[in-house]
């Protein structure tokens, strides 16, 4: 149970508000239930001495602690790495031919916005420096056709290969009528 104030500068805080405010606030998080200040409502605890408060996957500061941050397993990085993966994978027809110009997302995870990726000619695509250890969600995108599955959900620790879809078209249409 806590409390800890982000600041852009070295101010002293007086803690005489709840939560504190000024131009050197950048945000605030009051964790457990017992913290005696919060934004609107207070973040979870720690699990156990071996969890962590996150930041939630939407990312965005709502100034309500509570639906902010959760509680989750820890994922240290060293200082200045980059810790970039690789997700691959390749977008078929039923009969295994590549399908080119498919539109492929990536969102969620260390990722402010969605990124996106357009297949090759033969239906590969790729996306590079991806930040490990995140949940990462892939949907892919086409008029012409629909995907046996249109989302995957990938948790990268690693580089991460066979991120695949299989399409088949819309609409087809039957020969002799």
């Amino acid at each position: 149970m806590g409390k800890i104030a982000l600041v852009s500068s070295q101010v002293t805080l007086d803690g005489t508000t709840c939560p504190p405010t000024g131009a050197t606030i950048v945000d605030f998080v009051g964790y457990g239930t017992t913290a005696n200040c919060a934004e609107t409502a207070n973040a979870p605890a720690p699990a156990n001495n071996q969890s962590s408060i996150q930041r939630t996957l939407t990312e965005t500061d709502t100034n309500n602690n509570s639906a902010d941050f959760r509680s989750g397993t820890p994922t240290p990085q060293a200082a200045g790495t980059t810790a970039g993966a690789t997700i691959n994978g390749r977008i078929t027809d039923q009969r295994g031919r590549g399908l080119k110009h498919i539109v492929v997302m990536l969102a969620g995870g260390a990722l402010e916005e969605p990124i996106y990726a357009t297949t090759s000619a033969f239906g590969y695509y790729r996306f590079e420096d991806v930040l490990a250890g995140n949940t990462y969600i892939l949907t892919a995108f086409s008029k012409s056709y629909v995907f046996d599955q249109s989302s995957l959900v990938i948790n990268l620790n690693n580089d991460f290969s066979d991120a695949d879809f299989v399409g088949q078209l819309r609409f087809s249409v039957s020969k002799g009528q």
